[in-house]
């Protein structure tokens, strides 16, 4: 099997570079007289995946075998045609993945069109659940093609005359298509959870129709309009698997012949309009001011199907609720802030007001036995941002950035068969420092200094919740942290330079019934040299270290779903990537170049944190003519999940040809 794959690889890579050369050494056009510039490449790649291949497409956003076609384009004109039309054309095509398009045809002081469309394909491995250890229902799905394909079209015209007001008409559509693995789940009144792996088929789309009227007066204030409208709407199916408990035991209600089917029908409306101004008051003066209205009704249904040993069982719920949000934004920058050399000062605050109104309707259980939840739910969120910047000593930069955010959350919820109230009031108070300084020592070196400071708190000032299991008890709590950056640059001569680079983050969690719940350290540190020992060699080497600590310390209060315990969810892990990429002239003509990664993670967690990965790239590149270029690559990829045998492990090897012509 190995033999034929590698003779597979060579074969085709023998054929594609007689065919890319022949094409290459064709006579060149006279294209001296062209209006155009621009730049066209072809690529071609095919990748043998052995072991698990969906972890592999997952991994690198690509499928195995066959892929290629367009790598990029970039056609531009020189200068506008006798119309007085320039324009811009760039994008992509490759298939089964990735695709890009752009085009801009624009006639000065008069209109233009856009036109946008990408599409990208992401991958999912169908056996990325590790629990098949003694439960025959969570054998690993097959390494099926599981993708979702994400679409975007964008149509925009404007009208741009050199006097009067400017006008903007679009078109976006969003789509969303194909099947997805989801782990889908709920927790019970008494704190377990049910854990079900499934492959849901998923297909949605999202239309918004947008207007927009600039003007500019007395040449420096600038206002704008715009006024969208968004419609979306999606549709989500598929069968479940068996339910599993906590501790991955089978649901002894959930056997193989369960048939169990859902539905979710999703979709809103939005309704959105925005005012914008911005001006540079004079040299050193910039302000700007928006406001933005929003109304959103979402309304979706869910319907589940389940045919146990014991009987019929149903559940359907339809939700339809309505938002409506007020946003205000004010921003203010000033160069030489209180008349001092080199100090800038900007300063921003936006203020947000929410109100949601909320019912669902629930019927489940053989009978359908319905009940109605509302909800009402007032938010007002203000944000505050400051930044002070000084320049006024000799090679140093100094800055200084706060940013502030209080929220208050009043939330009311009624369950209509037992009259269960829960009325709460949460306030949210962050704050984020950071204090940033550089200074260039000599022409040869540079450091740099960044602290941050965070503090976020939430206060439970009215709480009733029947809960039992977390984290509902907790309650109030608060995060703390500290963040602790050092970074030096140094240039040893014309050949050689280096960074080294190291950071330290602390962050706590405290309940106010809980206590400490969570200690957060991580301790990293990274550098690279570039070194170009020769004139047609260049090196870069890059290094990076991680040691990463959770410490989960609980104190459960006795009756609670919450075993007490000193380490539920400890966490300890080292990682380290070591990365060499390269450069070597031949000639002026041919060249190659090099890509080595090696990354290994050592964690404590079972099937987490714990694994290798390599990658090994090499290809060269020859120019045939003065604007063609062919290249020939290879490819190796291993990934090693340390834990669990060969669950999720992979080995590819790949081969590349591209051509490149430019004009």
């Amino acid at each position: 099997m190995k033999q034929a794959m590698e003779w597979n690889i060579v074969t085709i890579m023998i054929i594609c570079l007689v065919a890319i050369v022949s094409f290459a050494q064709a006579q060149e056009v006279d294209d001296s007289d062209s209006n155009l510039k621009g730049e066209v490449r072809f690529r071609y790649d095919f990748f043998e995946a052995g072991g698990d291949r969906g972890r592999f497409r997952e991994d690198h956003w690509r499928t195995d075998q066959s892929t290629g076609g367009l790598d990029w384009l970039h056609l531009e004109s020189i200068e506008p045609d006798e119309n007085g039309y320039e324009w811009l054309l760039e994008g992509r095509a490759l298939y089964d993945y990735d695709y890009d398009l752009s085009l801009l045809m624009k006639k000065e002081d008069s209109h233009y069109l856009k036109l946008d469309f990408s599409g990208l394909r992401r991958y999912y491995d169908g056996s990325n659940e590790f629990w098949n250890e003694g439960v025959p229902l969570l054998q690993e799905r097959g390494d099926g093609d599981f993708f979702v394909d994400r679409r975007n079209y964008n149509v925009e015209l404007g009208l741009t005359p050199l006097e009067g007001p400017e006008f903007i008409f679009g078109w976006h559509r969003l789509e969303k298509d194909g099947k997805e693995v989801l782990l889908r789940g709920s927790r019970r009144d008494d704190g377990s959870f049910y854990g079900i792996p499934d492959v849901a088929n998923v297909r949605g789309i999202t239309d918004t129709i947008y207007g927009e009227i600039a003007r500019t007066f007395a040449e420096k204030y600038n206002f704008r309009v715009r006024q969208e409208f968004e419609q979306y709407h999606a549709e989500q199916s598929g069968f479940e698997g068996a339910r599993f408990n906590d501790d991955w035991s089978l649901d002894s209600g959930s056997t193989d012949s369960d048939d169990r089917r859902f539905d979710d029908d999703l979709g809103y409306t939005n309704w959105r309009t925005m005012f914008m101004f911005d001006s540079f008051l004079d040299e050193r003066t910039y302000v700007t001011a928006n406001y933005m209205y929003n109304y959103l009704n979402n309304n979706s249904t869910h319907d589940y199907f389940r045919l146990p040993r014991y009987g019929v069982y149903m559940d359907e719920t339809s939700v339809g609720n309505s938002k409506r949000t007020n946003v205000s934004s004010l921003g203010y920058r000033k160069a030489n802030a209180m008349n001092v050399p080199a100090l800038d000062f900007s300063a921003g605050v936006r203020i947000e007001d929410s109100k949601t109104s909320s019912k669902s309707n629930y019927a489940y259980g053989s009978s359908l036995t319905p009940y109605t939840i509302t909800s009402e739910l007032d938010e007002v969120r203000v944000a505050e941002v400051f930044r002070l910047v000084y320049e006024g000593i000799k090679k140093t930069t100094l800055s200084f950035d706060a940013d502030l955010e209080q929220r208050d959350l009043g939330w009311e919820w009624r369950r209509s068969t037992s009259g269960t109230d829960r009325n709460t009031d949460i306030d949210f108070t962050d704050q984020i420092y950071t204090f940033k300084a550089v200074h260039r020592h000599n022409r040869a070196v540079k450091s740099t200094l960044k602290f941050r400071l965070k503090d976020l708190e939430r206060s439970y000032t009215e709480l009733f919740d029947e809960s039992t299991y977390y984290p509902g008890y907790l309650g109030s709590y608060r995060r703390t942290g500290e963040d602790l950056t050092l970074k030096t640059d140094f240039r040893i001569n014309n050949k050689t330079s280096t960074t080294l680079m190291y950071q330290f983050v602390q962050e706590s969690i405290n309940f106010a019934l809980g206590g400490k719940t969570s200690n957060l350290e991580i301790h990293r540190g990274a550098g690279s040299l570039s070194f170009s020992p020769t004139s047609n060699l260049f090196l870069v080497g890059t290094f990076m270290l991680e040691n990463y600590e959770l410490d989960t310390p609980l104190n459960a209060p006795s009756g609670s779903a919450i075993a007490a315990g000193t380490t539920p969810y400890d966490f300890r892990g080292n990682s380290y990537s070591l990365l060499l990429d390269g450069t070597y002239a031949f000639n002026e003509k041919t060249s190659c170049t090099l890509g080595f990664r090696h990354t290994e993670a050592l964690g404590t967690v079972d099937y987490a944190g714990d694994y290798a990965y390599d990658k090994v790239g090499l290809m060269f590149k020859h120019k045939t003519t003065k604007n063609q270029t062919i290249g020939i690559g290879y490819q190796f990829l291993n990934f090693n999940n340390h834990d669990g045998g060969s669950f999720d492990d992979y080995r590819a090897h790949g081969a590349i040809i591209t051509y490149a012509y430019t004009f």
